[in-house]
């Protein structure tokens, strides 16, 4: 009588629709990184379905079936600088005082900007045409802007900044430091004027008006 080998010991079950979506994940991550390659290297016209899918290994198909098309796309790219955005206020560097780290928050979305203009235009235009950010996108987008919020608060802790809606203080600050890059990166500026020394006094100037003893505007 034969004796019947045994069994070679299983391994773990595979969830198999766990290893989909991871790797739909990977493969969307991959396509907006090569995106906002695209982006830089070449500017929006270069950010097309096609090229993004050459660069990832995978069909036009699977582009459009991740990102709906090229307005998907568009939007996962604008909640990708965002995420950079974020990524780069929190890196400032940090200290006791904290009016000096808002300033330095504001120091480094200059460099964000200037670093990544295509991207940047993304971000707070249509170069790219029609963008349909999704919910991801959307909270990147809020999450930028939330980690400048926590820095006007701090302020305020400390007797920094004046007390207020630190949202609406915020907002001042964002829209002071976004109309200055923006017209940096227009190239409309006045000949022969020294940029570094005039977002500096402009940061300067801003929180001076916001400090305690300032009269709020």
């Amino acid at each position: 009588m034969t004796e019947s080998k045994p069994s070679p010991p299983r391994g773990p079950a595979l969830d198999y629709r766990k290893t989909r979506a991871e790797t739909r994940h990977a493969v969307s991550e991959a396509a907006v990184d090569a995106a906002v390659e695209l982006l830089e290297e070449g500017g929006p016209e270069a950010v097309t379905v096609r090229r993004v899918a050459a660069m990832v290994g995978a069909s036009t198909q699977v582009i459009y079936t991740l990102f709906g098309g090229k307005p998907g796309l568009a939007g996962a790219v604008f909640g990708r600088g965002h995420e950079l955005l974020r990524a780069a206020l929190e890196a400032a560097p940090a200290g006791e005082d904290s009016l000096i780290d808002l300033r330095r928050q504001g120091e480094a979305y200059r460099r964000r900007a200037l670093e990544n203009p295509n991207l940047y235009r993304v971000m707070f235009g249509d170069s790219l045409g029609v963008m349909e950010p999704d919910e991801a996108a959307a909270a990147a987008a809020a999450a930028s802007f939330t980690a400048l919020v926590d820095a006007v608060e701090r302020c305020q802790r400390d007797g920094r900044v004046r007390d207020g809606d630190p949202v609406e203080i915020a907002r001042t600050v964002f829209a002071t430091c976004h109309g200055a890059a923006s017209l940096e990166l227009s190239g409309r500026t006045p000949p022969d004027l020294d940029l570094d020394q005039t977002y500096d006094r402009i940061l300067q100037t801003l929180f001076s008006g916001l400090a305690p003893d300032a009269a709020p505007g």
